[in-house]
């Protein structure tokens, strides 16, 4: 298939306005550039080969789990829903220390190994990266056993460094936390216990890569401090088999284990909840299709059931970590948890910028994510790699040029610039017609001068790195008098300063993405003010927990994956041995 003149197709179907561009724009270079297609054409040898076995999954005894009448039955004394950090924690907890527990998910089980699963979207919710309404921002958010610790990046933000202690104290100065829950001493053990267990690392010096080494040199140029990433990888493997998830660290140990295994049920959707007075008493849901490939697990559990029927879980004590956009989207379908569900949502908005250097950077190659910087008092730069593909969706040109910088992919780098946002009453999680959740999500004025501002200190890093192009994923006019629908080059200071002062973060024409949502169903001290207490019970419910990223009253500071481990360990903590006067 010849490139040139797909390319210059896009010429021709560049006519729409935005978001429709922006969705026709990202199916079209998605097809042209994804798959080993793309990396052939960027002159790179794609660094992952799927021809390989895919890996066994282990034999389980018959369990208690059974289905008949519509009802799958196990006398439960909880059920998790949603098998992310916070739900892996809380079954291999509780199940550890003699509860019988049963974890639904939402996706398929994917046997860790032999593939990449960062790079499927069939692992994600809505395929990739879903548009808030208006489209404002791109939010990806997992959809796989494991949850978001299978498809992310693995960046880890220890909840004892500072700027994350400090969320954490802020909240107790504030009323919402009881002086001795989530201390800085138990927090300290806590995250012990999860640095020990999930095999938590600081990368060395040696590994960082030559696109990482573009925001550490430039950092250093513009006065910044970069620092090492922990990471959940193991060192000097490839990148099918480096993750260390939640899947292989606690949910595959946890189901193996002789004494009271842990079940999980994948391919559950969870619909609506059974109540009984103030009780939570079941669930109601439906199993999906899973995945068709070979590294899925189906149906572990043998029970042999239909797909899209609708079934009932009952259960003594009902957990709900589904994430910050699915618990919250069960709680509005139930309703449950007042008025204050799905309110003051919390993204980090993010953009990505990719430079042009004189050197080859190959930055798919190595270890993809060693450095970061932080900027007081809300910007974080994060570095990490992507594919000829993500590369083509970020140039926001004529085909011709896309196709001209993808070839050029060996000398690509970048990295992204982040906000921590501030929980604001009306970007919220809602329900469409069909009862699916929807985000609805606006910058507000303070957050866009931010951001600009991390645009403009991203340039300035990005050009003392030695860049001699920088590439924003905007069709907005940033440069006076350039030329419509053509890449926007800054290769100068005066440039740099000039693209960040007219940047306005249109809907559609700027990409701004998004895959640390939070704060949905706050934890507080009201019912008025809040969705849980302090002790994560849904306020009226005496067996309805809320636990994952969603009770986070702020966001943590940073990427929340450390953040929410802790948290759910102390909370299963606390499930074993309840401490008194938790409300």
């Amino acid at each position: 298939m010849d490139r040139l003149p797909l390319d210059n197709r896009w010429t021709a179907l560049d006519k729409l306005p935005p978001p429709h561009r922006l969705y026709l724009r990202q199916s079209y270079f998605g097809w042209l550039y994804g798959g080993p297609r793309g990396w052939r054409w960027a002159g790179v040898q794609q660094p992952l080969d799927n021809r390989r076995p895919p890996p066994r999954h282990p034999d389980l005894e018959s369990g208690p789990l059974k289905l008949k009448d519509g009802v799958i039955d196990a006398d439960l004394d909880y059920l998790i829903v949603g098998s992310g950090p916070a739900g892996s924690v809380l079954g291999h907890e509780l199940s550890r220390n003699g509860k019988r527990v049963l974890i639904v998910e939402r996706g398929s089980f994917v046997m860790p190994g032999d593939i990449d699963p960062r790079l499927y979207p069939e692992l994600k919710v809505g395929g990739g990266a879903v548009p808030t309404r208006l489209s404002s921002i791109l939010v990806r958010n997992g959809q796989t056993v494991g949850g978001g610790s299978t498809v992310n990046v693995d960046l880890a933000f220890a909840p004892t460094l500072p700027f994350v202690r400090d969320r954490f104290e802020a909240w107790r100065k504030a009323g919402l936390l009881p002086r001795d829950q989530w201390t800085i001493g138990e927090v300290e053990e806590a995250y012990q216990w999860v640095v020990e267990t999930i095999g938590t690392r600081t990368p060395t010096a040696e590994e960082i890569n030559a696109n990482n080494d573009i925001l550490r040199r430039g950092a250093e140029a513009v006065g910044l401090v970069p620092r090492l990433y922990d990471l959940n990888t193991l060192p000097g493997r490839g990148p099918a088999n480096d993750k260390l998830s939640a899947t292989s660290q606690l949910l595959l140990p946890a189901m193996t284990r002789k004494e009271n295994p842990l079940m999980v049920l994948p391919d559950f959707e969870v619909r609506t909840l059974q109540l009984e007075d103030s009780r939570a008493v079941g669930v109601v849901g439906r199993f999906r299709p899973p995945w068709q490939h070979p590294n899925v697990w189906k149906d572990p559990n043998k029970l042999g059931h239909r797909e899209k029927e609708t079934y009932q879980i009952r259960a003594r004590n009902i957990i709900l970590s589904a994430g910050a956009q699915g618990t919250a989207a069960i709680l509005l379908r139930s309703g449950v948890g007042g008025d204050r569900v799905g309110k003051g949502v919390v993204l980090h908005p993010s953009m990505p910028l990719i430079g042009l250097f004189p050197e080859e950077i190959r930055a798919h190659e190595g270890t993809a994510s060693t450095i970061y910087c932080v900027d007081p008092p809300n910007l974080l730069f994060e570095c990490m790699t992507g594919d000829p593909m993500y590369a083509a969706l970020m140039l926001d040109g004529t085909g011709e040029e896309v196709g001209e910088r993808v070839r050029q992919f060996k000398h690509l780098g970048g990295f992204g610039v982040l906000l921590v946002d501030q929980p604001v009453e009306g970007n919220r999680i809602m329900l469409d017609d069909n009862g699916e959740p929807e985000v609805v999500y606006q910058l507000t004025e303070s957050d866009k001068s931010a951001l600009s501002n991390g645009v403009r200190r991203s340039l300035q890093i990005m050009l003392a790195a030695g860049a001699r192009e920088v590439y924003l994923p905007s069709s907005e006019e940033l440069l006076a008098g350039e030329a419509d629908g053509h890449l926007t080059t800054i290769s100068n200071e005066k440039e740099a300063l000039e693209v960040a002062s007219r940047l306005q973060f249109i809907p559609g024409a700027t990409i701004v993405t998004s895959a640390h949502m939070q704060s949905t169903c706050k934890l507080g001290t009201s019912p008025d003010t809040s969705v849980v207490g302090a002790d994560l019970k849904v306020w009226g419910f005496e067996n309805l927990y809320v636990c994952d990223s969603s009770v986070f009253p702020t966001s943590v500071g940073a990427n929340p994956m450390q953040a929410i481990y802790t948290v759910a360990k102390m909370t299963a903590d606390r499930l074993v041995k309840p401490a008194t006067g938790s409300r």
